[in-house]
């Protein structure tokens, strides 16, 4: 089962708050659990089977500097956390709004405003009919090590994609449901028909006994994906991880919020 928890909003002042605020989403609304149930939040915490990814704070911006960015008292701002065999742990964000705590985000604080929950099975993801087309939003930056080296991927080239997701689903779906797609199959039948990306790097910080901040190379922008001689098997396999991308993320430290991605599978 995968959740998908939309958390609203909104600072009590105008205040600067990084560009890169996953990690700091993450770690406020576990905090903010923390002072409700605090047994269940360090299980989530400390749980080896869920995988967690964060999206970027999205609403209303005003660019301060290269490091800040301006939210305003008077706009709305929302953020997802999804949750991958998430084993009741969404019942923690609803004992958030519910206490009508505040979320500290980078030393403001914000109040919590609207919560919805989304949970997917997932045979949902199965598909029934063809893609055509595979369209990718990297909403912000996807880091993605190739084969484990240090090396990281620096534009969105099929394999790299679509090998990241095909791994993720295979650690996290159910084992009668692995998948398996060939990079010689990606290299001969998938092709990246238009693609506009920028190079991207940035610094998110490690919690723990030590706060410790990580340099994340990666990469934004949109691609899209198309077929060429491609069997109906493979193009149903990659609009399955496509769909799955979103609640996954790509790459590494996606539950600091890289990694994030729009998808659309066209038909």
């Amino acid at each position: 089962m995968i959740s998908s928890i939309e958390i609203n909003c909104r600072p009590e002042e105008d205040c600067l708050v990084p560009h890169s605020t996953g990690h700091l989403l993450y770690s406020a609304t576990l905090e903010s659990i923390q002072n409700v149930n605090p047994e269940l939040s360090g299980k989530i915490h400390s749980s080896d089977v869920a995988t967690v990814s964060v999206t970027p704070l999205r609403g209303e911006f005003r660019r301060k500097d290269e490091n800040r960015k301006e939210v305003f008292s008077d706009a709305e701002y929302r953020f997802f956390i999804n949750l991958i065999d998430s084993d009741g742990f969404e019942e923690l964000f609803k004992d958030l709004v519910l206490s009508g705590t505040n979320l500290e985000i980078a030393g403001e604080d914000f109040e919590v405003t609207a919560m919805e929950t989304e949970e997917k099975d997932w045979q949902e993801f199965m598909e029934k009919k063809t893609p055509n087309a595979l369209f990718f939003h990297f909403m912000s930056p996807v880091s993605i090590n190739y084969k484990d080296s240090g090396v990281t991927e620096m534009f969105p080239h099929r394999e790299a994609i679509f090998k990241a997701l095909e791994n993720s689903w295979n650690q996290n779906a159910p084992e009668d449901m692995g998948l398996e797609v060939e990079i010689e199959d990606l290299k001969r039948n998938v092709i990246e028909k238009s693609f506009k990306h920028d190079t991207a790097n940035t610094v998110i910080t490690r919690e723990g006994k030590e706060r410790n901040q990580i340099k994340a190379f990666g990469f934004t922008g949109k691609a899209q994906y198309e077929f060429k001689g491609a069997d109906d098997l493979l193009k149903k396999k990659l609009g399955i991880l496509t769909k799955y991308a979103k609640y996954s993320g790509i790459g590494s430290h996606t539950s600091r919020g890289l990694g994030n991605v729009y998808t659309e599978v066209k038909y």
